[in-house]
């Protein structure tokens, strides 16, 4: 989700906001909702999520990334989610959605699948909107155009009808001299938005 990050940024000309003024206009209802119905992406599934009403949406470019969301950031930082949905392997095919999400929401199987040089700081398997799945909040280091990210990483990841979801939500600065680390005020409120934007995931299909 990180190779998004300076593309959005640079582009998205709405207003600056913080991850703080996100996370409060989120909890006062300033926000939109969006569902995959009718994109051909979605592999037939009906996902309803919202995101803070300063940030736009753009659809992936990639096959299996459904929609990406973003907003400006002050302070040379950028704020980015994604929806991706992927097909179960067909090798697959033979096992539940229930014994699947047993192997791929295992807590160490999921610290082997992040990026390299990630460092995994909660992995608890979780339920949305009742299929089960794995809440997971990693720290992430990376390089693009010359200069060093490191990012927050709230992934909701769940299965349902055969298909992996991800709604992954990014919070990240520019690494320099003067800032090579998020404030604790920086990470309480980014929790805080990525958990209800977590939250808000409802799967139509079932209703």
């Amino acid at each position: 989700m990180l190779i998004y990050l300076f593309s959005f940024y640079s582009i998205n000309l709405f207003p600056e906001t913080s991850i703080l003024d996100d996370f409060q206009g989120f909890v006062q209802g300033n926000r939109t909702k969006y569902t995959t119905a009718g994109n051909p992406k979605a592999q037939g599934l009906e996902i309803q999520i919202e995101f803070p009403k300063s940030w736009v949406q753009k659809e992936g470019k990639r096959p299996h990334i459904v929609q990406n969301f973003s907003s400006s950031a002050k302070g040379g930082v950028a704020k980015v989610a994604t929806l991706s949905i992927n097909p179960i392997p067909s090798d697959l095919r033979f096992f539940t959605d229930e014994e699947i999400a047993d192997v791929l929401f295992d807590t160490e199987f999921a610290k082997d699948v992040l990026p390299e040089g990630s460092q995994l700081l909660i992995a608890n398997p979780t339920k949305y909107d009742g299929e089960p799945g794995i809440f997971l909040y990693f720290i992430t280091q990376t390089s693009r155009a010359g200069a060093n990210l490191l990012g927050a990483v709230v992934s909701h990841r769940f299965i349902y009808q055969r298909n992996a979801v991800d709604f992954s939500i990014t919070y990240s600065i520019l690494v320099t001299s003067n800032t090579k680390q998020l404030t604790q005020q920086e990470v309480e409120a980014f929790l805080g938005l990525a958990i209800q934007m977590g939250n808000s995931i409802i799967i139509l299909n079932k209703y």
